[in-house]
């Protein structure tokens, strides 16, 4: 499923939904929606991805909460084993601390990008990219985020020299409880069915029992 906040955008994906070849693209669905409220019900999704959207929201935290709350919990069975699961990645233009990076990406916009954009009469629509870019968060804050969102690990990776970047590796903070003691999803990758007894989540208690 994809989803975006503006139906124009929605209905120019969809008319090129046929020209793709591979299978994959002709299952998509496309949905208007918000992602400060998301229409899908808690524990909905086995993976999350955005796209230069994060940067775009008003309200970066309740965007994070909701890709939390809509990723299923991180265990499940596969034949008679629990593992772990569901993943989000969130790739967008990088707010560099580097002096250079920050120079370079700046030069990039206004002689590259712009430009480009231009020739598609797109002029206005590519020139808010150096102040939103400026207003973003950087690799750190957005790994901070993630954890205040639920998430118990997060790491961001510069791309590009800098100029992109990628938080990835979400690992949803829960417990497992087995009969030889308590261990975290973070110390164990698989379970095996007979110890396994509940999945709790640390912020949520109720939410996996």
């Amino acid at each position: 499923m994809a989803v975006d906040f503006s139906s124009q955008q929605l209905q120019t994906a969809a008319s090129r939904q046929d020209q793709r070849w591979k299978p994959c693209y002709k299952n998509i669905k496309w949905i208007e929606g918000d992602a400060l409220d998301l229409p899908f019900t808690d524990c909905y999704f086995d993976a999350v991805t955005v796209g230069y959207g994060l940067r775009n929201v008003v309200d970066k935290p309740k965007a994070m909460r909701e890709i939390f709350r809509v990723l299923k919990p991180e265990i499940f069975m596969i034949g008679f084993r629990w593992t772990a699961g569901s993943r989000a990645s969130i790739l967008d233009f990088n707010k560099s601390s580097s002096l250079f990076t920050t120079s370079l990406q700046s030069w990039m916009i206004d002689n590259v990008v712009v430009p480009l954009a231009s020739g598609y009469g797109l002029t206005e629509e590519y020139k808010y990219l150096k102040s939103s870019i400026l207003h973003y968060l950087t690799g750190k804050e957005l790994e901070e985020l993630a954890k205040e969102a639920g998430f118990s690990a997060a790491k961001h990776y510069e791309l590009g020299g800098g100029l992109m970047g990628d938080l990835e590796r979400f690992d949803q903070n829960q417990t497992i409880e087995m009969k030889s003691g308590t261990v975290h999803t973070s110390d164990l990758a698989t379970f095996e069915l007979s110890d396994w007894k509940s999945a709790s989540s640390i912020n949520d208690p109720g939410r996996y029992n």
